[in-house]
């Protein structure tokens, strides 16, 4: 079986080939092979014939989007278009990652899958429309929103924390903001339930548990070691160009009833990261 997978060199890209290896044939496309705003793109899909598509390739600057808002939309709608017409010519299925951004964060409880999006941030606009465009041409898709990604091959916030922690004895970070933070290792296990099913519709899949950022840089510091003191602000004092939803949480209920699957916990996930990190630099 052929998978092809977009942004194969990204957190979740790495680790979803590395997890398929060994019993598919995998597409891996990148930016260095493609730009996915070029339409040579569609050609490109239809000469390989996969027969399953991850889609992961997307802009994720969520402040640099505000600033460069055709670059994001290009990438993040007319891209992902691109992608769907191939799909919809060849007939496969298609995973679309988006996000817990797609959401404004009044809620006071988890999002759930048919609650309305009412994105915050353009980068939230732009993943909602991608995720229109998507429902509005292919039958057989599985849109899945995701929150606080963290994983081995990319920058995020675990290696920031611990990067700060070597520098500073005391760290600031925002309080007010909770989500569930989600291991791009754990993810791709989910994902790969997808490849032989026909439950077709949008999930929520995270890591389980919540926590603010405060929260998950604290467990950062002390699973790793480290002696820096993680001090609370709120959102406002950060002074970014983008709006965060100050709730973020994502309902796994629906996933977890139609896979008969429970991601484990996001502490346990940071866990097997932090040794799965540090093993990989011995």
């Amino acid at each position: 079986m052929r998978v092809c997978i977009t942004g194969s060199k990204g957190m979740l890209g790495y680790d979803l080939a590395r997890r398929l290896k060994s019993g598919y044939e995998i597409i891996g496309v990148d930016i260095d092979d493609f730009d996915i705003v070029n339409k040579d793109v569609i050609d490109f899909l239809l000469a390989q014939k996969p027969d399953f598509l991850f889609h992961f390739a997307a802009y994720t600057n969520v402040d640099k989007a505000e600033r460069e808002k055709e670059k994001a939309y290009e990438v993040n709608v007319s891209g992902t278009k691109n992608i769907v017409t191939a799909c919809k010519i060849l007939d496969i299925p298609l995973v679309f990652i988006s996000t817990d951004y797609v959401f404004d964060g009044r809620k006071k409880t988890p999002y759930r899958e048919d609650d309305n999006p009412e994105p915050i941030n353009f980068y939230g606009e732009t993943k909602r429309d991608g995720e229109k465009v998507i429902i509005a041409i292919l039958k057989r898709y599985f849109i899945v929103r995701t929150s606080w990604l963290f994983g081995k091959n990319g920058k995020n916030f675990v290696k920031s924390i611990f990067s700060l922690a070597q520098e500073k004895e005391n760290i600031a970070v925002v309080d007010d903001q909770q989500g569930s933070p989600t291991y791009t290792s754990d993810l791709a296990v989910s994902l790969e339930m997808f490849i032989h099913s026909v439950q077709y519709g949008i999930y929520h899949i995270t890591n389980s548990g919540l926590c603010t950022w405060f929260d998950f840089a604290e467990k950062i510091i002390s699973l790793s070691g480290g002696k820096s003191v993680v001090s609370p602000i709120k959102s406002e004092n950060l002074k970014r160009f983008a709006k965060r939803p100050q709730n973020s949480v994502l309902d796994n209920t629906l996933f977890e009833t139609k896979f008969c699957y429970k991601m484990p916990s996001w502490e346990d996930a940071l866990g097997r990261y932090l040794i799965e990190d540090r093993d990989s630099k011995e």
